[in-house]
């Protein structure tokens, strides 16, 4: 991983997964959709929960992205340099020294999720009249005749 590039991952269902780095000490992980920022996230605190995820202190989810904070200063054990360099370390030996955050930017990248599996929910209905003072305004807007506007919005899963 460089400076201010991310890797990038295709996985088996054709979805990109794309780790960024986000200040010195965390990473963004950008996924396809909610859906599978959701999964990610699920699989991120199972992972943790199992210890695997040593000295991440926050699992951040977004709508489509998760941000883990807190992941170590960076710099390897043995390795002489300064203090909160981050992923940036210093070169060791005429080769750069991979950090925990490279470390843990390449594991992500190569993590095989499982399916997404949809969830079923039951339907809540809520009791609507289409009487309001904007419903001419929103038929318009919609190309459709105030008559039309309750059988297109009720048709529609939110």
């Amino acid at each position: 991983m460089s400076r201010g590039d991310g890797g990038t991952n295709q996985g088996d269902d054709g979805t990109k997964v794309r780790v960024l780095p986000a200040g010195p000490h965390a990473l963004l992980v950008e996924l396809a959709d909610g859906q599978h920022a959701e999964a990610f996230h699920a699989e991120l605190l199972r992972r943790r929960e199992r210890g695997a995820l040593p000295g991440v202190r926050e699992i951040v989810p977004g709508a489509r992205t998760v941000l883990l904070d807190g992941i170590p200063d960076g710099i390897p054990d043995g390795i002489e340099g300064p203090r909160g360099g981050g992923a940036w370390v210093p070169e060791h030996g005429g080769a750069r020294v991979p950090t925990a955050r490279d470390r843990l930017a390449r594991e992500l990248l190569s993590w095989q999720l499982p399916p997404l599996q949809s969830e079923m929910h039951d339907a809540v209905e809520i009791p609507v009249v289409y009487d309001g003072p904007d419903l001419d305004e929103v038929a318009a807007l919609w190309g459709v005749g105030a008559d039309e506007v309750p059988a297109l919005h009720s048709r529609t899963a939110f």
